[in-house]
């Protein structure tokens, strides 16, 4: 839950009850969960997936809530403005969604999230690392607290509250094959610190703020909350929690929530280098190893069954991919060489190295 700064009753709503939307819930399970069962020996296995079932969706040029900008960056039509979500397709399987409402410090309202969830089903089959960033000067300040307060208790319990809720979103990203980016550009605050945790790396700039207000308006932060306290030490999770102090992008890199931190100026361009360099690599591949990632050690913590779970990721891929058919070929893509460096040298170095990757 998140603050909107245009919401200068929301205590008083939240105390009487009118604010929570939803109430609590129980945490839902990830796929990573289902795709992994144990045999009868206690051996991890992995259900086959169905290669391919993408759900075909139609265009939507015509969508009022997500437009598309163009892929030299030149920017976006006079409507852009008007856009709750932009998405850019900026080639080479790297795609980047903004969140488009600087007024509001990119508070979610159920439309916006409407549009963050189309903007990620776009994605689908097209792109292979997502960089999700904010608008202005603000990365998310997460839910419209203003309009959940309007919408009143139980409006996330209703079939269309479900599909559109900030805990959907959370679970959309995290189940989406691409790799997801946050770029965290200025305040993350409450449900914009779940957002930056959700994506599964994370570069904030040193001028951002992220912090959980929820505590001063009598609340535990409900999804930011477990999902910080998953990342960090205890102690550090209760500083975020107990304080509802704000840190910054350094202290953020500093204690692990997110990967790195640079000065706004290069936080685009940081954010697309590293998009680009991990689109490089084979889509499948990508797609098992954040499955792994999740599983490991969330659900799986005992030695002898991650690697087991290991192996049979790997199986995975090459059941699902050629990746491996070319031991020379998959060297020089994995250490960067041109694909016409010649065959010979490849092959010496495989076999001075005793071997393709861990076998």
């Amino acid at each position: 839950m998140v603050l909107d700064p245009d919401a200068p009753a929301l205590p008083q709503r939240l105390r009487r009850g009118q604010a929570v939307p939803g109430g609590l819930h129980q945490a839902r399970r990830g796929p990573a969960h289902h795709q992994h069962a144990r045999g009868r020996a206690g051996r991890p296995r992995i259900r086959p997936a169905r290669p391919g079932r993408v759900r075909a969706r139609p265009e939507r040029a015509h969508d009022p809530q997500v437009r598309d900008r163009d892929p030299g960056g030149r920017g976006v039509s006079a409507q852009s403005s008007e856009q709750l979500v932009l998405h850019e397709d900026l080639g080479d399987g790297v795609a980047r969604i903004t969140l488009n409402r600087p007024e509001k410090r990119n508070a979610m309202s159920r439309a916006a999230r409407s549009a963050l969830l189309e903007a990620l089903d776009r994605c689908h089959g097209t792109a292979r690392v997502i960089i999700l960033t904010g608008a202005g000067t603000a990365f998310c300040s997460g839910v419209d607290l203003k309009e959940a307060g309007e919408e009143g208790p139980g409006a996330d319990d209703t079939v269309e509250g479900r599909r559109t809720s900030w805990h959907t979103v959370q679970e959309k990203i995290r189940r989406h094959p691409a790799i997801v980016i946050a770029a965290v550009n200025g305040f993350a605050l409450g449900g914009g610190v779940t957002l930056a945790n959700s994506a599964d790396l994370a570069i904030a700039a040193h001028e951002a703020r992220l912090g959980m207000p929820e505590l001063g308006f009598g609340l535990y932060p409900g999804l930011a909350g477990p999902s910080t306290q998953l990342r960090l030490s205890p102690k550090r999770a209760a500083w975020m929690v107990l304080t509802t102090k704000r840190i910054s992008g350094t202290t953020a890199a500093e204690w692990g929530l997110v990967n790195e931190a640079v000065p706004l100026a290069d936080l685009a361009d940081a954010a697309l280098e590293l998009a680009r360099d991990i689109a490089r690599f084979d889509p499948v591949s990508l797609d098992w190893s954040k499955r792994a990632l999740h599983e490991i050690p969330q659900h799986i913590s005992d030695w002898t069954t991650a690697l087991r779970y290991g192996e049979d990721v790997r199986a995975q891929i090459q059941a699902r991919s050629d990746v491996l058919s070319d031991g020379a070929k998959t060297y020089r893509r994995a250490v960067g060489k041109n694909e016409a460096a010649g065959r010979n040298e490849a092959a010496g170095e495989i076999g001075a190295a005793g071997g393709n990757g861990e076998r």
